[in-house]
């Protein structure tokens, strides 16, 4: 299993699951994913994506459990297949926009990540991992 080397569980995992299942919590969350937010990171710079863990207020970036107000059983977060991320040092859309311009290649993800999805037209950077076509697919909520 990809334990990230740019991103702490705590900024994966509501509160509540880290408190009750700790380390466990790293099985809930899909390799692929891990993968990317490492690489994405690596790539553009500092992202938040939980904050809870040092005050701020964001819960529901990583996974998402029953009980959240953003739960959805059908949501990739809901499976452990989503991040959504901030950038601090740059704009999610400029970073959408390198990578339609330049693909997904410049992530150097290994070969069996083939269908990464990111969420178009919104401020934050959401990436997933869903079944879907191979490559870069981009939707609008």
């Amino acid at each position: 299993m990809h334990k990230p080397k740019y991103f702490s569980l705590q900024e994966l995992m509501t509160p509540n699951y880290h408190k009750r299942y700790g380390e466990f919590c790293w099985s809930f969350l899909d390799e692929r994913i891990l993968i990317i937010a490492d690489k994405l990171r690596k790539r553009y710079g500092p992202m938040n994506c939980n904050t809870w863990h040092y005050g701020g207020d964001r819960t529901e970036s990583g996974l998402r459990a029953p009980g959240q107000k953003h739960y959805r059983p059908t949501s990739q977060h809901a499976f452990g297949r989503a991040v959504d991320l901030i950038p601090l040092d740059t704009y999610a859309v400029e970073i959408r926009n390198d990578l339609k311009k330049n693909g997904i290649q410049v992530l150097d993800l290994p070969n069996y990540i083939d269908s990464v999805t990111f969420e178009d037209n919104v401020s934050w950077l959401h990436v997933d991992v869903r079944n879907g076509p191979k490559g870069l697919n981009f939707f609008s909520p």
